[in-house]
């Protein structure tokens, strides 16, 4: 007999009960939804109860980061390697030059992703950049303490789940383990992605998948495959079925919707993200190859940093909590539509085409309602909230996009307020006998909108299409009016 250890909603898939069953009697097996479980075979287990005892260690932290940084390494070859400024790799490096071994998450032959050990600098780029998919660690716990025990230097990198779930696994602090996790904005079933592969690789397999390409520019959010006949393909995120479910959260494993790993709580040494609205945090515009946020949680995460700050380049220090309008996947978890329950039932009976054209679809009027009702749940308590949480945000002077409903209303709710200016209310034509001053959305340039602090996207069906085409020259803050409401 064979039953499921924990409530799926709670379940992060760390795997640290699998390491730590006496008996194996617990592996990890796929659901139909694409999402891996622990489950346990009641004709080995002997009711130790040490696997949930095990789940429940896995405390969250307190509050605990002791310096903030922009960074980027100073090896440019680095540096373009990775998703972001290069930080990763330079901690990645210095180990391995002492002898350490590095553990982190790596594709295999058939472009799944699991956790290996790496000591060999040959080797390293295969940890290097983002993948985004959940990586199977489970099997690499029992490995990283036997390193530890050997007096060998470990670095360890996951998502925060995973990184509590090694410290559960192994039940003791060593002084030779250092712990990286990433700000993470939640992890995507295994088998999602795998049969998301198939259906892609029909005519040809694919080998080599880069998720954040930055060939384009670091802020053009692309994906590339690279297949066995030769051919290459770069594809922005917005017309990838794919990232766009990412992006989008629909297709993250439940857990990470309720994510108790989530904030400045890390039981990590150091956290590591991407530096967005680079422009905004330092002040002058970025170079498109990638900057690194670096959260010191820890004197051993200091006493770290400090060693590979030489190859670093420091961009500017701060506070975590300046991050908090620009990297809201370090404090908030994500939200989903009626879409992604859709997505579920298409693939759970296997109708896998179905479920990944789903995802490219847009419920216009289920989006609009949704930020309408929060908007108006918000003004009942407040009705000058929409227009504090702008101030609060730093944001002055304003350019509104889309004068349908939404924008319009947007419009007359901040053309009210003194400590606001709207700039430019831009659409793709100016209607006629509109009290609104509108610029049409094709005549824009980055002259005309120098000074904005802001760009207020209202069409949230279409966001990311509309992102990424302003953010080839406006280089400043892009935000969706849904993003105010969470």
């Amino acid at each position: 007999m064979i039953k499921q250890i924990i409530d799926k909603n709670l379940c992060t898939g760390c795997g640290a009960c699998v390491s730590s069953c006496p008996c194996n009697a617990i592996t990890m097996k796929c659901d139909v939804e694409g999402f891996q479980y622990p489950v346990i075979d009641n004709e080995k287990c002997i009711d130790c109860d040490f696997c949930t005892d095990i789940c429940k260690s896995r405390r969250v932290y307190k509050p605990n980061t002791k310096a903030t940084f922009i960074v980027e390494s100073k090896d440019e070859a680095m540096r373009m390697g990775s998703s972001s400024g290069g930080a990763f790799g330079e901690l990645a490096q210095f180990i391995i030059k002492q002898g350490g071994v590095v553990i982190g998450a790596a594709f295999d032959d058939e472009l799944q992703v699991k956790h290996v050990a790496v000591e060999n600098m040959n080797h390293l780029h295969r940890l290097r950049g983002s993948k985004y998919v959940q990586s199977s660690a489970e099997q690499v716990y029992p490995r990283v303490e036997e390193l530890l025990k050997d007096n060998r230097t470990v670095l360890f990198s996951g998502t925060p789940c995973q990184v509590a779930g090694l410290r559960a696994f192994l039940r003791m602090d060593y002084d030779n383990l250092f712990l990286v996790d990433i700000i993470c904005q939640g992890v995507p079933g295994a088998n999602i992605w795998k049969q998301y592969l198939e259906l892609k690789q029909s005519e040809s397999k694919i080998m080599h998948v880069n998720f954040r390409d930055k060939s384009e520019g670091w802020n053009q959010l692309n994906i590339s495959y690279e297949y066995e006949n030769g051919k290459r393909t770069i594809v922005s995120f917005d017309d990838d079925c794919y990232m766009r479910g990412f992006e989008e959260t629909e297709i993250l494993r439940p857990s990470c919707y309720n994510c108790s790993f989530r904030g400045l709580n890390n039981c990590s040494d150091i956290t590591l993200g991407d530096c967005w609205s680079y422009e905004k945090l330092v002040g002058k515009l970025s170079d498109e190859k990638g900057a690194s946020v670096c959260l010191i949680n820890s004197e051993k995460g200091k006493e770290m940093f400090d060693k590979i700050s030489p190859s670093l380049k420091i961009i500017k220090s701060l506070d975590a909590k300046e991050l908090r309008p620009y990297n809201k996947n370090l404090f908030v978890n994500p939200l989903y539509s009626g879409k992604r329950q859709e997505f579920l039932n298409l693939f759970s009976v296997q109708e896998y085409e179905k479920a990944f054209s789903l995802l490219m679809k847009q419920d216009r009027n289920k989006k609009y309602v949704e930020v309408l009702y929060s908007w108006l749940g918000k003004e009942i308590k407040d009705s000058q909230y929409i227009s504090d949480k702008i101030i609060s945000l730093g944001y002055r002077n304003i350019a509104i996009y889309g004068m349908g409903i939404l924008g319009n209303y947007l419009w007359e709710k901040l053309h009210s307020c003194s400590e606001i200016t709207v700039v430019y209310c831009i659409d793709s034509e100016r209607k006629e006998n509109s009290p609104i001053p509108i610029v049409e959305s094709k005549k824009l340039n980055e002259e005309m909108l120098k000074g904005i602090d802001v760009i207020i996207v209202t069409p949230i069906h279409v966001k990311y299409g509309i992102i990424n085409s302003l953010s080839q020259y406006y280089k400043g803050d892009i935000i969706s009016l849904e993003d105010i409401f969470r």
